[in-house]
């Protein structure tokens, strides 16, 4: 199960600038934060289901995906164009 972390909508101090648009992994009572390219607030997340430790997030500060296929290891900048994004 993943989890990405925001604040609460006209709630500024529900989480510390570091932890928000971050990512997280586990269940319940037991998360351990993903760790993502510097910068990035992550906006939605998915698993690739033909290789395990893929994982591709959205980028909500930017045009752009990322791809680790090391399960948060190292990330791959995909860039998205303007056309690409309103298909």
């Amino acid at each position: 199960m993943f989890a990405i972390i925001w604040p609460q909508a006209g709630r500024t101090e529900s989480t510390t600038p570091s932890a928000r648009g971050a990512l997280f992994a586990g269940v319940p009572g037991a998360w351990t934060q993903i760790p993502t390219p510097d910068g990035v607030l992550v906006s939605a997340v998915a698993v690739g289901a033909q290789h395990d430790g893929a994982l591709y997030i959205g980028a909500a500060n930017g045009l752009a995906i990322y791809r680790s296929l090391d399960a948060g290891e190292n990330w791959l900048h995909v860039p998205l164009s303007d056309e690409i994004a309103a298909a």
